[in-house]
């Protein structure tokens, strides 16, 4: 007979929100560089989120989040930025810092678009941390309102391990507003590829009148840990953009013994734009 428990391997769980922050979304930066051939923007903005995740997997009792980040974005496709992570059930509250610096670029008349970024962690207060940076690479194809969007993300530190994720959605805009502003709606279907470690126990038996005897081991593994679908509106009206969306998260345990619920979350957010 055999038992499997697992967990999700040496991953702090500030990692998620981090890595989904300091990637700049093709969103983004479509808005910043709609009509300017040459420019230098600063983009700060704020996320709300009412639960928080890693990878499906809800940390805390409706642990609710906030993040702050600033970004700097130039014509030539270079960004750099910082962003904080608040956790209400995390001590301290400012639980988690992240610098960025990357490179974002469109091809075949926008169609294509690339990007590179590496990473660094600081995390707050006296926790164990094991990954203190990353390497981010990923690729979006768009045809219509049809996007494919392909990322992929090594974490450096004391152990490293990678993180895959596949999204594909469409884009609607339901209203125009004027030369710059519209309302869009944008459904995407996500899955996220990481590693987990599996523990095992194995009963064995040496003489059938005894108990057996547990025998742990202890293997990782490389799969779907999460598919998520996201219902997000977003409101884009000159410099000002907000975004509301809805994720509801369908986790899958790689151990056969062992499931996570399904649930959801509402993320609010709202960016800004400045030129210099």
């Amino acid at each position: 007979m055999i038992v499997q428990a697992n967990f999700l391997k040496g991953q702090d769980v500030q990692l998620d929100s981090i890595i989904e922050t300091t990637i700049l979304t093709d969103e983004a930066i479509d808005w910043l560089i709609e009509g300017d051939k040459n420019f230098h923007f600063i983009y700060p903005r704020l996320t709300y989120s009412n639960r928080t995740y890693y990878a499906g997997r809800e940390i805390g009792d409706f642990q609710d989040n906030l993040r702050g980040d600033i970004y700097y974005f130039n014509s030539n496709g270079i960004f750099a930025g910082f962003s904080n992570a608040w956790y209400s059930q995390i001590e301290p509250k400012l639980s988690s810092t992240a610098l960025t610096i990357g490179f974002s670029k469109s091809l075949s008349n926008k169609k294509l678009r690339l990007r590179a970024s590496a990473d660094k962690y600081f995390f707050h207060g006296n926790s164990e941390t094991v990954f203190s940076g990353s390497l981010n690479f990923g690729t979006t194809l768009q045809k219509g309102i049809f996007l494919v969007r392909l990322d992929y993300s090594q974490l450096l530190g004391s152990e490293s391990t990678s993180q895959v994720s596949l999204d594909g959605g469409i884009r609607i805009n339901l209203l125009n507003l004027g030369n710059s502003g519209r309302l869009q709606i944008r459904p995407v279907l996500s899955l996220f590829f990481a590693s987990e470690e599996v523990y095992e126990e194995e009963l064995i038996y040496r003489n059938p009148r005894f108990p057996g005897v547990p025998v742990y081991t202890v293997s990782e593994k490389f799969g779907i840990l999460n598919t998520r679908f996201s219902l997000p509106v977003s409101l884009y009206t000159g410099r000002l953009d907000i975004q509301l969306v809805y994720n509801h998260h369908f986790p899958n345990s790689l151990s056969n013994s062992y499931s996570f619920p399904n649930s959801g979350q509402f993320v609010l957010s709202a960016g800004y734009l400045i030129d210099l």
